[in-house]
């Protein structure tokens, strides 16, 4: 049952990043005025590397 519960949370974890990345293309595709570029990306990366995990599991 734990081993499940960890798949499952997993999964969760990677697809996070997944729909904020979908999320974004989509919006910049609406509306490129929306679009985070530039310092705004690298300050987005920043904050998201600060909550992934550090060892990439």
């Amino acid at each position: 049952m734990t081993s499940k519960i960890m798949a499952t949370s997993c999964r969760d974890q990677l697809a996070s990043p997944l729909a904020l990345f979908n999320g974004l293309l989509f919006q910049a595709l609406l509306d490129p005025g929306l679009a985070i570029d530039g310092e705004r990306m690298k300050r987005a990366q920043a904050r998201l590397r600060t909550v992934l995990p550090a060892d990439g599991s």
